[in-house]
């Protein structure tokens, strides 16, 4: 009998020219946290490696000493895609690195084809010192504002050039263009690896317990919540709602009263989740959740009311 391979999880990264991108991809191969990822590019002359992490260069493919594998797109997205997902071991995540001109959501749609692999994440980035200019070429506007309108979260990079009325004036026009996805301000493409990738999980997460983090450039908030009463699924649904363009991401594994014997895990990037089984509840088992904010968003009573202290 012939096992299918788990779907490989995907994250997209998009942004116009100049925007970070590169520099993102290169803040992950030096954060990877011990994941094999492969990383898919458009060239590999603008990678900044360290020669001795370099394992094997074949001009396509670079392998690195830990364990992560960077290769050219090509002429071909979709085959280079296949050919991963054929690989006799498949990686932990596969990275995208869209074009500064392509369609993030195209991308990923191609990506999503065949059924190998699950969409994780589509971050755009935008480069917070001349958006302004490149949303107002009279060729190349259209298309930065739809690269935005594709993300489940935008990184707004390079703030430290922008003063915070700048920062405003670029909030409005965001809202102007019908974006109501969550916005990370960030500097140097320091965007998390637990947005582009999926959120931790803690060991014993507390009642709601608030957490700082302040180690990038951005202000993140990230609440751990938890509870032992099997959750009301559509009141819970609604509330997700509620959520949905304020979260960054959000993790959970939740037990509902209509299935008090079993576990779902929810992912939710931006302003997309979904919820699948997973596993039999051990016991009273407590569903538990992590939601990651920009800093200056509180979560709404909707969803706090459903994890009481």
């Amino acid at each position: 009998m012939i096992t299918k391979k788990p779907a490989i999880p995907l994250s997209v990264i998009g942004g116009f020219l100049g925007s970070g991108k590169t520099t993102l991809i290169n803040n992950l191969l030096r954060e990877t946290d011990g994941r094999r990822l492969t990383i898919l590019v458009n060239d590999f002359g603008d990678i900044n490696i360290d020669a001795d992490l370099v394992a094997a260069h074949d001009g396509r493919t670079l392998q690195l000493s830990n364990g992560c594998i960077c290769c050219t797109i090509g002429d071909s997205l979709s085959r280079s895609l296949m050919e991963i997902a054929a690989m006799p071991e498949s990686p932990e995540h596969v990275v995208i690195e869209a074009s500064g001109v392509a369609d993030p959501g195209r991308i990923a749609q191609i990506g999503l084809a065949g059924g190998a692999y699950s969409l994780q994440a589509v971050c755009v980035l935008a480069d917070a010192a001349n958006l302004p200019t490149h949303a107002a070429d009279r060729y190349m506007g259209d298309t930065v504002i739809h690269q935005l309108k594709r993300a489940d979260f935008i990184a707004l990079n390079k703030c430290d050039l922008v003063d915070e009325a700048d920062r405003t004036q670029l909030y409005a026009r965001l809202t102007d263009w019908g974006i109501t996805c969550p916005v990370l301000e960030t500097t140097q493409g320091q965007v998390p690896l637990s947005l582009l990738l999926e959120p931790r999980e803690r060991e014993s997460p507390e009642n709601l317990e608030e957490h700082h983090h302040d180690s990038h450039a951005e202000r993140l908030r990230s609440w751990s919540l938890s509870t032992d009463t099997p959750l009301n699924r559509t009141a819970f649904e609604a509330a997700l709602e509620d959520i949905k363009g304020r979260a960054l991401r959000a993790k959970g594994l939740l037990r509902f009263s209509d299935a008090p014997h079993h576990l779902e895990v929810l992912q939710l990037v931006g302003r997309r989740y979904e919820l699948s089984p997973v596993r039999e509840a051990e016991g009273e088992e407590a569903s538990r959740l992590v939601v990651i904010t920009a800093g200056d968003v509180e979560l709404p009573a909707s969803l706090r009311d459903f994890f009481p202290k």
